[in-house]
């Protein structure tokens, strides 16, 4: 007869590489020991399949669970609603605005590069965003815009930017190109330049 037993060796293995950069795939290992009749004992590993996470794996902070963001795809995939936290510094290229934005997204005092930024990381800001830096290059052009939120009807708190800024739009900011009345900014630092051609700046 053959005694068997098996184990999971490592549940937090991520794969990362070539155009799935932006990818953290989960995969499990299991180690599968036999015992044969003789006592001799054998062993092998078995890796599952790579699983492509929506979002990185929850994170609770202050009795609430954020849903991780650790790369540009958990980016995309923030809803209008929710709450988020970046897991890790990284960067993003050809990214989208998000549109109307009613969640928290928590930095976590990490920091999101965009490379060769051309938008507005939300379009309308009316949850919350605190604890972000930014850092790269971003170029804006449309009527209302700002690196982090086009119009800000929320609240966006102790947030720090090292992103070059060069904007055409007639409305722009670092942190909000339109301040709505019910929205705030606090605590917040620009530490980069900020060039613009619109005749309205």
């Amino acid at each position: 007869g053959v005694n068997s037993q098996s184990e999971i060796v490592t549940d937090t293995t991520y794969k990362i590489s070539g155009d799935d950069a932006t990818f953290a795939d989960k995969t499990v290992t299991v180690k599968v020991t036999a015992v044969d009749s003789l006592g001799t004992e054998i062993s092998t590993s078995y890796e599952s399949e790579a699983i492509n996470l929506k979002y990185s794996l929850p994170v609770t902070k202050e009795s609430v669970t954020y849903n991780g963001i650790g790369n540009k795809r958990h980016f995309d995939n923030i809803e209008t609603t929710g709450n988020y936290i970046v897991t890790n510094d990284f960067e993003m290229t050809g990214y989208t605005s998000k549109a109307t934005f009613s969640g928290v997204l928590d930095g976590n005092g990490k920091t999101i590069t965009l490379t060769n930024g051309t938008n507005s990381l939300f379009t309308t800001l009316t949850g919350k965003i605190s604890n972000l830096k930014t850092s790269g290059n971003v170029t804006l052009s449309s009527g209302t815009s700002a690196i982090y939120a086009g119009t800000n009807m929320g609240t966006i708190t102790n947030c720090e930017n090292i992103a070059a800024l060069e904007s055409s739009a007639e409305y722009v900011g670092v942190f909000a190109g339109n301040n709505n009345q019910n929205g705030k900014v606090l605590y917040c630092i620009n530490r980069a330049l900020i060039e613009t051609t619109a005749a309205n700046n």
